[in-house]
């Protein structure tokens, strides 16, 4: 670590993130579920932490300085970072799981097999089966019509 560098409480950088997606600071102390002041004191302790003015205070309120607008995007940055890892280390993430069911005439299932191969291939988190039925499930206007029923649900985690 190089002797200059400075100590600065990553959690500081949520009330710099908050401040800017609410706006305000009673907006941004409503969101952290903390008092006002608290985030009054944790923005100062972050400026002093980097010896930078991210924020100018102003009869209007606050505003972000340049360095300010940087620090609050990289804090962006930072969250939606985090946030994808933990919902990868949740299995929150976007690969499809679960089991698909079939239920088709007779005669379709061999045609079937190969697309359940392909579907196993692609998506090795999902489980499939596959069932027939005699006659058809519906019809209607003397029309014969079937049905293929799918549907989705997550495995059980071991």
């Amino acid at each position: 670590m190089c002797k200059n560098a400075r100590v600065v409480d990553w959690n500081d950088l949520k009330y710099l993130l908050a401040l800017k997606r609410e706006g305000t600071l009673a907006g941004a102390a409503r969101a952290l579920s903390v008092d006002h002041s608290t985030v009054s004191r944790r923005l100062a302790a972050l400026e002093d932490a980097i010896g930078t003015q991210l924020l100018r205070r102003t009869p209007e309120g606050l505003c972000f300085t340049e360095a300010g607008n940087a620090a609050a995007a990289s804090a962006e940055a930072m969250d939606a970072s985090a946030s994808g890892l933990l919902s990868k280390l949740a299995g929150a993430d976007d690969r499809d799981a679960g089991v698909v069911r079939l239920t088709c005439a007779e005669g379709i299932i061999p045609f079937l097999v190969t697309e359940l191969k392909e579907l196993r291939v692609a998506h090795p988190s999902c489980a499939s089966s596959c069932s027939h039925r005699r006659r058809c499930s519906t019809c209607s206007g003397g029309r014969l019509t079937s049905r293929c029923a799918c549907s989705a649900r997550p495995r059980p985690r071991s």
